[in-house]
């Protein structure tokens, strides 16, 4: 009985570990620690049951008692336990000792009522925990939508800053007082990227891009003279984009400086790229910038931000104007 048992072990070890623990295998398990607790008579020694002390069939009860109760739904799992119970007083009855199947019936019924209890709070607490896990994702989600959300504004916001009103600036401003071929052909330029907004593709193309040649056509489209040192080197398009627009923005706002040139430098180190623009003009206080102001706040910083990079605006009145864009940013 010491081997089969010792084999039905084995098996049930290895059912439980490869398909989990189905009803059919706890009954087979109850049944044979029943009928062995059934057959204390024989297979257990008389002295043993005489001392009241535990036998290895009051403990493989215990072990099918308490694994019942780990693997089934109360429902099903209590009363399993209890027919194990009950087969360990009546064997011990029949084997004439009574008062070792009380005790250790007691010692059952502990068993089956504290780990039945165990499983219904860690039950419960899965159940709260999975509840929580489902909020945080859904929470997650709703993020996630937001954000997608609110970088395209951010980036619509950025486009129209950096044309539409900017070409508004210019005529309110008085800098262009009549009609003239320059303000219809910003014009024109601004009316398609509009309504071009709500058009734009959301795939872009993995190819990597070369950032001196965007740069270039950068400088090549600002009216202002400038030195230029472009290290050659590619950029995933997101950040080409960025780095584009931003450098963009930079040179426009050289106009406000008074500067009759500017600098521009593009740099690679360490897998770092780095473009710095600077010009020698005025200069302003950066920290009294008001918030509302697009152009350096969104136009340049947070397109690079967006993008995974940096910007750093530094100026000082009289000083003159530096911006430096990195990506990717490390801090």
């Amino acid at each position: 009985m010491v081997v089969g048992t010792f084999l039905w072990a084995a098996i049930f070890a290895w059912i439980a570990t490869t398909r989990g623990a189905p009803i059919w295998l706890m009954v087979i398990d109850v049944a044979v620690s029943t009928s062995c607790c059934l057959c204390q008579k024989w297979l257990v020694a008389p002295d043993v049951l005489a001392d009241g002390g535990a036998s290895w069939v009051a403990i493989l009860g215990s072990m099918t008692v308490i694994m019942a109760q780990l693997t089934l739904r109360p429902v099903l799992a209590v009363p399993a336990g209890l027919v194990a119970t009950a087969g360990c007083v009546i064997g011990a009855n029949l084997a004439g000792s009574n008062d070792h199947g009380v005790i250790q019936g007691i010692v059952y019924l502990v068993q089956i009522s504290s780990s039945a209890a165990f499983m219904v709070l860690l039950r419960r607490s899965s159940s709260i925990a999975d509840a929580a896990m489902r909020d945080y994702y859904d929470n997650q989600r709703a993020a996630t939508v937001d954000q997608a959300r609110r970088t395209e504004e951010r980036h619509q916001n950025r486009r129209l800053h950096d044309t539409v009103l900017a070409t508004l600036t210019m005529v309110g401003t008085g800098a262009i007082t009549t009609s003239s071929v320059i303000l219809r052909t910003r014009a024109a330029a601004d009316l398609v990227t509009i309504t071009g907004l709500g058009e734009e593709s959301r795939e872009r193309d993995t190819a990597r891009q070369a950032l001196d040649d965007c740069l270039g056509r950068v400088v090549a489209d600002a009216d202002v003279p400038a030195r230029v040192s472009l290290t050659p080197c590619t950029a995933p398009p997101m950040v080409a984009m960025a780095f584009e627009l931003a450098t963009a923005e930079a040179l426009r706002n050289v106009r406000h400086s008074g500067a009759a040139a500017v600098e521009l430098h593009l740099r690679t180190a360490a897998d770092v790229i780095t473009v710095v623009v600077i010009d020698h003009g005025r200069g302003f206080d950066v920290t009294a910038v008001p918030a509302h102001r697009y152009g350096i706040r969104e136009s340049i910083q947070g397109r690079m931000r967006a993008a995974g990079g940096k910007a750093e605006i530094r100026s000082a009145p009289g000083e003159g104007t530096q911006v430096q864009l990195w990506w990717p940013s490390y801090d």
